[in-house]
């Protein structure tokens, strides 16, 4: 089996995430913060130390100032309701995942105003559209770091500095690159993407330069839908992907392939160059029409 669907969920898990978890329940199991014994205490150091190992990725100065949640969308749902009020502008892109922008579309139906900035048919992001977007009553801008679809980085950097500058909150939605480090990120990404885009009939999305996003590249091929790629990968292949819109529709109308999405290979850290070939052999036999 080869699993391509990094992008939604990665696996395997680091073998320390199922030790550590073992060890907690076997060990520990105490709430921290309700008891003064020993245990609770061992709860405790043990969130704490989450605290710092994410303030070090983070580089913020006070780990108390991390909140935890139960998961990226959590996050999001928290930060918008609690920082957004009927009024107010909101700027954010038309590459972002649904638990952004399903949740301002319903912010909007409360008087929220949301402008969305378009991106190229790449995923990029112009900056200097950001800011001409910013009104007096913007408070916020929302960004995605790298599209979940086609894997393309925006300028958060540069969109921070434009946020700095006028006074306004930058929420990041680090969903697809937090804790990830470039893999040999790269080589392995440029070579699917190069290989890919040799191959007759098939059409690659995005920037198409490993070096400028992260290790997530869509596909679609010529008289075959997406769905039907990724199940004949699965069944005959053992090739484990991720096809459709992947719950970004605005990303997928940004990069002209709506409604039927496409194929998205996600890359991890535990992937190799021979499954990378082993894809590309797969994709180019389903690509020519050969069984």
């Amino acid at each position: 089996m080869i699993y391509f669907d990094n992008a939604a969920t990665t696996w395997p898990k680091p073998p320390g995430v199922s030790t550590a978890m073992v060890r907690f329940m076997e060990e520990v199991g105490s709430n921290l913060g309700r008891a003064g014994h020993r245990l609770a205490v061992e709860a405790g150091r043990i969130v704490y130390a989450a605290r710092q190992a994410i303030a070090n990725l983070f580089h913020v100065g006070d780990p108390m100032r991390v909140v935890f949640g139960a998961n990226v969308t959590e996050a999001l749902n928290l930060a918008l309701h609690s920082l957004l009020r009927p009024g107010e502008l909101v700027i954010t892109s038309s590459v972002e995942h649904n638990s952004v922008m399903r949740l301002l579309r319903a912010l909007e139906a409360r008087g929220v105003e949301v402008t969305v900035v378009a991106c190229s048919p790449e995923g990029m992001l112009d900056p200097a559209q950001v800011e001409a977007a910013i009104r007096r009553h913007t408070p916020m801008i929302v960004l995605t770091h790298a599209s979940n679809v086609v894997g393309t980085l925006l300028l958060v950097a540069e969109v921070g500095r434009i946020a700095g500058r006028h006074g306004l909150l930058f929420l990041v939605d680090a969903a697809q690159t937090a804790g990830a480090f470039p893999l040999d990120e790269v080589m392995l990404t440029q070579r699917l993407i190069d290989s890919l885009l040799a191959i007759g009939g098939v059409r690659v999305y995005g920037g198409r330069v490993a070096a400028r996003q992260m290790a997530t590249v869509s596909f679609r091929t010529d008289g075959m839908p997406p769905d039907e790629i990724g199940l004949r990968l699965d069944e005959e292949y053992g090739i484990l992907c991720r096809v459709g819109l992947h719950c970004s529709p605005a990303a997928h109308r940004t990069i002209g392939s709506f409604p039927a999405g496409t194929v998205r290979f996600g890359l991890g850290a535990m992937n190799t160059a021979d499954e990378v070939d082993a894809a590309l052999a797969a994709v180019e036999r389903l690509a020519g029409g050969t069984p």
